[in-house]
This record gives C-alpha cells, sequence and structure tokens, in this order.
C-alpha cells in the first residue's frame, strides 16, 4: 500500500514541475485562455462516506470549452459502516464548459483510483466523481468554480455488514456469523468543491 502511494508521488512529481514551469504563459484574453494551469480543490462529501481535505489539480486548457489533467489529493474519511482512514484519491480530470464566457456553467468528471495511509477492513480501489457546477473567470487562467455533485467509491466486501446474525456458543461466547462471500457495492456521498485555478 506504501509503496504503491510512494509510487504515484513519483510519476506525479514531473507532472507538477512541468506544469509549473508553464504556468505563466501568456493567455489571449480572459475567455479564450489556453495552457497549463494549475489548481487547488477544496472539498466535503457525505452520504455513505464522509470526508472533507484538499486537492492538487495539474491540467491543460486546450479551449474555451475543454481542459484536461490529473490530481492527487489527501481527504481523512469515515464510513457510514464502519471504519476511519486517510484517503489519498488520485485521478483523471476533465471539465467541459458549456458557454465561452467568463461566467459559466460546466460538467467536471474525476475518475482514478483510491489508497489508503490506514489499515481497515474495507477493500476501496476506484474512484469516480462527476461535478456540475459554475465557473468564474477572474482574468487569465485565473477562475473559481463552485460544484455540487456525486462521489462514488466500489466497495469490495461482505453484504449486509452490518446486519450479520450473531451466534451464541455456551463455551467460546457470542460469535459474528459473516457471510463467505465478498461482492461488489457502489457507495455514493454529496459532494461540495470549491475548485481556485492559478
Amino acid at each position: 500500500m506504501y509503496r504503491r502511494f510512494l509510487l504515484l508521488l513519483f510519476l506525479f512529481l514531473p507532472v507538477l514541475a512541468y506544469s509549473q514551469r508553464y504556468s505563466q504563459r501568456k493567455y489571449r484574453d480572459p475567455v479564450e485562455s489556453t495552457g497549463f494551469c494549475n489548481g487547488v480543490d477544496f472539498s466535503v462529501n457525505a452520504g455513505f462516506f464522509f470526508s472533507s481535505g484538499v486537492d492538487y489539480v495539474a491540467s491543460y486548457q486546450f479551449n474555451p470549452y475543454l481542459q484536461a489533467g490529473a490530481g492527487v489529493g489527501v481527504q481523512p474519511s469515515a464510513f457510514l459502516f464502519g471504519g476511519s482512514a486517510f484517503m489519498f484519491p488520485f485521478y483523471l480530470d476533465l471539465r467541459y464548459n458549456i458557454l465561452p464566457t467568463p461566467v459559466t456553467p460546466f460538467l467536471g468528471i474525476k475518475a482514478g483510483g483510491v489508497t489508503f495511509l490506514d489499515s481497515h477492513d474495507v477493500e476501496c480501489h476506484y474512484y469516480l466523481s462527476v461535478m456540475p457546477g459554475c465557473r468564474v473567470n477572474t482574468g487569465g487562467s485565473k477562475s473559481v468554480s463552485f460544484s455540487l455533485g456525486v462521489s462514488l467509491i466500489p466497495v469490495y466486501d461482505y453484504p449486509d455488514r452490518c446486519e450479520h446474525d450473531v451466534y451464541i456458543d455456551p463455551e467460546t461466547g457470542p460469535t459474528e456469523m459473516v457471510p463467505e462471500k465478498k461482492i461488489w457495492t457502489l457507495y455514493p456521498s454529496l459532494s461540495f468543491r470549491v475548485f481556485y485555478q492559478f
């Protein structure tokens, strides 16, 4: 687990350095900006899992509409069915602006994986967040975005984890009867994000 996270950081550092190098690129005007840019994403999730944290996103603005990049974050989290950990999502970040104007609605998608710093009994591997929102351009590459969407984490675990039967053995005492087969379950949470791009 730790080696996978260190490998992620090692692969992400060149993207960060390349983005920082070109972040001062000249932009044509406040609306039709193109080039490399950086951003900080603050998020709060509430639902089947609860978390709040901050992400760093390095991306490229291809035209007034399309922006794509990669992000990594840290989110202290707790699950509704038990267990807590520091969650580290890493993902591809896609954003499509509906209008070529300084203030525009947009649709954003974050798709990738997630790993954990703390050990726990839930295996989570994938991460998906769908975020409609509004972007306000403040000049050049700078902008502030607000979005309200859904974050999804597929969980590979035993079904009805909170409703297991308990068998009372006269000699050993209570024993939880856990189903033998694990299944994939999709857990959604409502996600509110504030993204500052610079």
